[in-house]
């Protein structure tokens, strides 16, 4: 699936604050590197394999992400 967003490629993207930065910009390297530990731990919280989080933990994954849902069921079908 491809994605437009008509503001072409001119080696910078928008940050989430919406500041604009080169791509090889530290900041972009750092949102990388979070959205990737917060995939982790959202595997993690997904198996039944691990003990509890610690408390503010798992409020930060809740404060990021939404309330935690079943495998499988994503907001548009629940």
């Amino acid at each position: 699936m491809k994605i437009y967003t008509r503001t072409g490629d001119t080696g910078e993207t928008s940050l989430f604050s919406g500041d604009r930065a080169r791509k090889d910009d530290p900041r972009v390297d750092a949102y990388g590197e979070i959205d990737e530990l917060n995939a982790w731990l959202g595997l993690v919280r997904a198996s039944h394999h691990h003990p509890p989080l610690d408390p503010a933990l798992d409020q930060e994954i809740v404060a990021q992400n939404g309330p935690r849902r079943p495998i499988g069921v994503n907001s548009r079908n629940s």
